[in-house]
């Protein structure tokens, strides 16, 4: 049985190539450090894995071991969904209609929203995409 990406069609590019790697690997050997990628991303504060951070923008929550021995990834769903994945700067959450406007600040999409977010909505936001902060008349309102 010849072996493919797992994640085809997870995000808007194709599988292949990244940085010059063209390599197809399994999900479990995917432990690379990136916890500067999670400061960049203000999840600092998120204890999880590269392999889990992949599988959770790619809307995989909580895969077996076994699920995770039998997923193979390209190297550009890697990177793009790992350790060089860059958000969108406009709102994602599934609710938000209206104008788009640049999000700013640290309010970012967390594992338990996104879990949510696919579950209630069928939606997939990526763990770290930006989050919508309410603008009445150019002051931003944040919930305590």
């Amino acid at each position: 049985m010849e072996r493919k990406c797992s994640l085809a069609g997870v995000g808007n590019f194709a599988c292949g190539e990244s940085r010059g790697e063209n390599q197809l690997i399994n999900v479990i050997e995917c432990n690379e450090d990136i916890q500067n990628h999670l400061r960049s991303c203000h999840l600092a504060r998120l204890n999880i894995s590269e392999r889990e951070l992949i599988l959770a923008r790619a809307g995989h929550f909580n895969p077996t071991e076994q699920q995770m021995a039998n997923m193979h990834v390209c190297s550009k769903h890697r990177d793009q969904l790992g350790r060089f994945f860059r958000p969108l700067r406009s709102c994602q959450y599934p609710l938000h209609n209206g104008p788009t406007r640049k999000c700013h600040g640290r309010d970012v999409i967390s594992l338990k929203l996104s879990q949510e977010c696919l579950t209630l909505y069928g939606s997939l936001v990526q763990l770290g995409s930006c989050k919508y902060v309410h603008v009445i008349m150019g002051t931003p309102i944040t919930k305590k």
